[in-house]
Order: structure tokens, then C-alpha cells, then sequence
């Protein structure tokens, strides 16, 4: 690690024991990554800090009974983050598996990040890297359509239903929820790319635009019209591509028990 990525692991390990996360948790976080909107480019200056984690298993996780899945901690008040806020998600190893084995949307956010947004990569989990492509399916790309559909419908939500002060502040600005609009198009862009190439990435050419909607610098009619567009041409090419339905489970088990000997 780099000096400036060290500290970084440094801060959110401390941050972790402040909040009383477990040591063995903590101490053994062997993948850190960036997340959220600066793994797309589309951070500013309203954004928080958004960090996630693959924690290595030690022994008492692996042959005893100690037991860990997943944990959130955030520095907002009333898990409401601000600017600049630090909000870190961690996950076992097989939850992370087992969720891309599913085509559920975090782990590929994770797993298929450019190395500028690796803050930290531990040898022990070189292999679940170096096979990642075996997760790749129809099945991502369907949940990602299917998250986007609660984008889409958050994208006209009325005031009344958020506690998020940001949020309320741009729909009392602009009329409707510009971030929630800004991310419903950034995933049509992704899966478009992820279509066509095989290749996920998450920082995309359209990044200024993606910040011209983010900032309500485009009309509402306007990005309606363009998320029905990309809708329909996502859609079309996921219909007609080639690619295997699902993951295929044997592989997954296998690649994780290869993974889990390396560590015993």
C-alpha cells in the first residue's frame, strides 16, 4: 500500500474499534475498496465517504463457532450520512460469494473496481481475483434492472417520505430527487458497456453528464426520455446475448474451498 491508502486503512480500522467491531474483524479486513458514487466518478462536494470490505476468516471463523456475515458502521447521525462522512460496510468472504453467486449488485462493485479504487488487496484473496469472471451472468445484469426500478420510482418521491437533508434539499431545488436520476442512468450505461464488451466499468465516458443530472442541469422530461431509451436498448441486448444464465454453482463452491484451504 501507498502511503496515502495505509492511512486511509489506518483511519478505518480505528474508526472500527472506536465503534467496538471486534479485533479479529478489523485486523483482518483483507480487501478495502472505494464505493458509492466515486467508483462512478459522480462524487462532489455533497458526498460521503463510502468504503466496503472482505474480512479474511481466521480459524474461529472457519473451524470454530464464531460466526460473522456482515456489519455497517457510518459517522452520520441516525444512519443519515453527510459530507464527507465515513460509512463502511464489511463482509465475510463467503457472504461476498455467495451474493455474486446470486448476480446481487455489491460484489461485482467490489470485485471489478479499477485499481485506483483498491485501497487494500491481500495476497490470501489473489485467487478469488484472478477467477472473478466465473461470477459474470444474465443474473447481474437483471438485478441490476431490477434495483434500477426503485431509482426510477425514487426519482419523483415527494419530500415527505426523506430524512436525508440532501435529498430533501434537491427535491425543494429541482423538483424531483437529481441523484436518484443521475444513478438510475449510470447503471443503464454500465449495463449497456457490460453488454456489449463483457467488461464492467464503473467510472464511465459519461461521467460529466451523469454530474449535469446529479447537479439538476437537465430537465426532468429530458432524463425520462433518456432512461426509457437505454431501458429499451438494455434490455434488447440482454435478450439477445449469449452469456451464461447464472453462475455456475460448482464453480463458485470450489473456487471458496480452494480459497478457505490456502488459509488453514
Amino acid at each position: 500500500m501507498i502511503e496515502g491508502e495505509m492511512k486511509m486503512y489506518k483511519k478505518v480500522q480505528n474508526f472500527l474499534k472506536e465503534r467496538e467491531v471486534p479485533k479479529d474483524i478489523y485486523e483482518n479486513i483483507g480487501y478495502m475498496c472505494h464505493a458509492g458514487s466515486n467508483i462512478f466518478g459522480t462524487n462532489n462536494k455533497d458526498s460521503d465517504v463510502d468504503l466496503r470490505g472482505i474480512v479474511i476468516p481466521t480459524e474461529d471463523y472457519i473451524l470454530g463457532l464464531k460466526e460473522f456475515e456482515h456489519l455497517k458502521k457510518a459517522e452520520g447521525e441516525g444512519n443519515i450520512n453527510l459530507s464527507n462522512d465515513l460509512d463502511i460496510e464489511l463482509y465475510s468472504l463467503k457472504k461476498v460469494m455467495l451474493e455474486a453467486l446470486g448476480g446481487h449488485c455489491i460484489p461485482f462493485e467490489m470485485l471489478f473496481l479499477s485499481n485506483e479504487m483498491k485501497i487494500h488487496q491481500d495476497d490470501k484473496l489473489k485467487k478469488l481475483f484472478d477467477n472473478k469472471e466465473i461470477f459474470l451472468s444474465k443474473k447481474f445484469v437483471k438485478h441490476y434492472l431490477a434495483m434500477n426500478k426503485q431509482f426510477e420510482y425514487k426519482i419523483e418521491i415527494t419530500k415527505e417520505k426523506l430524512k436525508n437533508p440532501l435529498s430533501i434539499n434537491r427535491i425543494e431545488k429541482f423538483g424531483f430527487e437529481t441523484k436518484n436520476a443521475s444513478k438510475a442512468i449510470q447503471h443503464f450505461y454500465l449495463l449497456k458497456e457490460f453488454l456489449d464488451t463483457n467488461e464492467i466499468i464503473f467510472y464511465q465516458k459519461e461521467r460529466e453528464h451523469l454530474l449535469n443530472v446529479k447537479e439538476g442541469k437537465v430537465s426532468l422530461d429530458l432524463i425520462k426520455k433518456e432512461i426509457n431509451e437505454l431501458k429499451i436498448e438494455v434490455e434488447g441486448k440482454l435478450k439477445n446475448s449469449t452469456m451464461q444464465e447464472k453462475p455456475k454453482f460448482e464453480d463458485v463452491n470450489q473456487l471458496y474451498k480452494d480459497i478457505i484451504s490456502g488459509l488453514i
